[in-house]
């Protein structure tokens, strides 16, 4: 689309067209935020008025209730400068970003969580625990080491289907343990890590007691 300082459409292409539903002689000269509707230009508005402030700007979201599908798309929003530099309106173009954005979305889980367990990385933990101890001396945080006992004998015994599906268990159970906000990670092996606010040493003892338990009616299912 080509939009001018006063948000009225002046040109738009046969996809524009297809996407609002009307054809192009009923869409020029009228407001896109009134094309597209209230809440659509409340979004869009910001990036439109920077883009006339003469910054060129990028938007992706996910757009629900297309035919194909919800999809990740990315609006550009370049300004058109005139010949003495003001700017008179503002081009945007729309592309489909989906699968771009899904492989950086799974890359960058793949960086964050283990892969077996979806607990956190060891990585990851590393970085929460930095961040946390920066903060500790405004909230208190308590860091919890959690190691199987026995596990190797498991694996010997019952093959390493039944060990993945123990760490599995058991990453599911300390992360019902803890708030939402709190970390689980795994550490490697059958070693896990609990980060977790905690008022004072009393509330550390009393988490440490409660993830112990939930340690043993995981081992005992």
């Amino acid at each position: 689309t080509y939009v001018d300082r006063d948000f009225r459409l002046r040109f738009v292409n046969r996809a524009y067209t297809q996407a609002v539903g009307r054809p192009a002689a009923e869409l020029l000269g009228q407001h896109i935020g009134e094309v597209r509707g209230a809440a659509r230009w409340a979004l869009h508005r910001p990036y439109f008025e920077h883009a006339l402030a003469g910054e060129s700007m990028q938007y992706t979201r996910l757009v629900e209730n297309l035919p194909q599908g919800p999809r990740w798309l990315r609006t550009s929003y370049v300004p058109d400068f005139a010949d003495d530099g003001q700017v008179q309106g503002v081009y945007t173009a729309t592309i489909d970003v989906h699968d771009l954005t899904e492989a950086q979305r799974r890359l960058q889980r793949s960086v964050e969580r283990d892969a077996l367990t979806d607990a956190l990385s060891r990585r990851t933990m590393m970085e929460r625990l930095d961040a946390a101890t920066a903060l500790c001396g405004s909230q208190p945080v308590a860091l919890f080491f959690v190691d199987l006992d026995g596990f190797k004998s498991l694996n010997d015994a019952e093959g390493h289907a039944a060990g993945d599906a123990l760490l599995v268990a058991l990453a599911q159970a300390l992360q019902q343990a803890v708030r939402a906000e709190d970390a689980v990670g795994r550490f490697g092996g059958d070693e896990f890590l609990v980060l977790a606010s905690v008022r004072d040493i009393g509330g550390a003892h009393a988490l440490a007691e409660h993830l112990l338990q939930a340690v043993r009616d995981c081992a005992a299912r």
